[in-house]
C-alpha cells in the first residue's frame, strides 16, 4: 500500500510544516498520535487513525478531537507501551511501502532513545521506518550496500547500534573505510560528508543507524 505518515506529539518547533509535508507525503495515509492528532487537524489534515492517552492535550483540545469524525482509540495513562509504539505497531499491520514518522524528536531524551529503538520494528517486518525532523533524517539498516544522495550542506553520521557493524566500508565520502569494525561506543563515523554524486556504504554484520543531518 501507500506510505503511511504517522504525526507523533513531540514538540512542535521540531517538526517541519504541515503545508510541506502535505505536498510531500500526498498520496500517504495520515495517522496522528496524542498531540500530533491535534497538529494535524489544526493544519487541515485529518488522519485516517488516531492513538493515545492524551495527557498533552487540554480538555478542551480533547473534546475537539473527540468531536472529528475519525477512528480514535484512547488508551490509559499506563500502560506497557508508548503511543507511538502503539501506532506503529497498527501501522506495521497493513505493510505498507514506507512509514515515515514526525514529531518523535526533541523533549525528553528517554523518548527519543525510545522512538531509535522502535527503528528494529520497521527492520523486523521489512518495511522502511524513517524518524524525520527539522534537522534530521534517521533509518536502521541492517547488512547490505546502500546507496546515498549528495546533498549541500549536508552531513552523513553512521552510530553502530549492535556491540560492533563488520566489513564496513564507505566509498565516495570525505572520509572512506574499507572493511572495518566499527565498535559501539566510538564516534568514529560522525560528520561525514558525500563528495562525489553517491556515496556508497557496504556492511556484511550488525545494525547501523544511518543519520543525515543539516543545521536549520
Amino acid at each position: 500500500m501507500a506510505a503511511i505518515v504517522i504525526m507523533a506529539g513531540g514538540p512542535a518547533e521540531r517538526v517541519p510544516p504541515v503545508d510541506l509535508l502535505r505536498r510531500k507525503h500526498q498520496n500517504a495515509v495520515w495517522i496522528g498520535v496524542d498531540r500530533g492528532v491535534y497538529t494535524l487537524l489544526q493544519n487541515g489534515v485529518t488522519p485516517k487513525a488516531a492513538f493515545g492517552d492524551f495527557d498533552s492535550v487540554t480538555e478542551e483540545e480533547r473534546q475537539w478531537i473527540k468531536d472529528k469524525a475519525f477512528p480514535l482509540e484512547v488508551y490509559p495513562e499506563e500502560k506497557d507501551e508508548t503511543d507511538l509504539e502503539i501506532a506503529l505497531n497498527r501501522a506495521l499491520l497493513e505493510q505498507p511501502d514506507h512509514i515515515y514518522i514526525y514529531g518523535a524528536t526533541g523533549g525528553r531524551l528517554d523518548h527519543l532513545f525510545a522512538n531509535v529503538q522502535l527503528l528494529f520494528k520497521g527492520l523486523k517486518e521489512n518495511v522502511p521506518v524513517t524518524l524525520i525532523d527539522r534537522q534530521n533524517r534517521l533509518e536502521l539498516k541492517g547488512p547490505g550496500t546502500y546507496e546515498l544522495q549528495r546533498r549541500e550542506e549536508t552531513y552523513f553520521s553512521f552510530i553502530p547500534i549492535s556491540s560492533k557493524v563488520e566489513a564496513l566500508s564507505m566509498t565516495g565520502f570525505k572520509y572512506e573505510l574499507d572493511r572495518h569494525t566499527l565498535i559501539q561506543g566510538t564516534t568514529l563515523c560522525v560528520s561525514n560528508e558525500i563528495i562525489k554524486d553517491t556515496g556508497m556504504v557496504t556492511f556484511e554484520e550488525g545494525f547501523l543507524l544511518f543519520m543525515e543531518t543539516w543545521d536549520d
